[in-house]
């Protein structure tokens, strides 16, 4: 395992507070192991040489994209939409503050 491949308890941390999850230092040291080995495993692809290899966009051949026609129509009334959200701000879903402001 590089270094570039190591997952430390920091990073474990950091997700584990974005997650709202509580972890203990067990778990941190656990999950750090596992998901640098996910990491490690994962970039083993990049020893592939794909030079050859044309980019693919669908493995089914000749496969086109099917569009529709755009059409206008009656869209849900802002009541309507705002009807069962906990808490609202004028014609605005209000939801709680995750990102702290450094």
């Amino acid at each position: 395992m590089t270094k570039s491949n190591k997952i430390s308890k920091n990073h474990i941390s950091k997700i584990a507070d974005l997650a709202k999850l509580k972890l203990n230092e067990s778990e941190n040291n656990l999950f750090s192991k596992q998901m640098s080995n996910v990491i490690s495993y994962i970039s083993k692809l990049d020893e592939i040489n794909t030079k050859k290899i044309k980019p693919l966009s669908s493995i089914i051949p000749n496969q086109k994209n099917v569009m529709r026609s755009d059409v206008i129509k009656s869209s849900l009334k802002s009541e309507k939409s705002l009807k069962n959200s906990p808490d609202t701000e004028g014609d605005f879903i209000k939801v709680p503050q995750i990102i702290r402001n450094k």
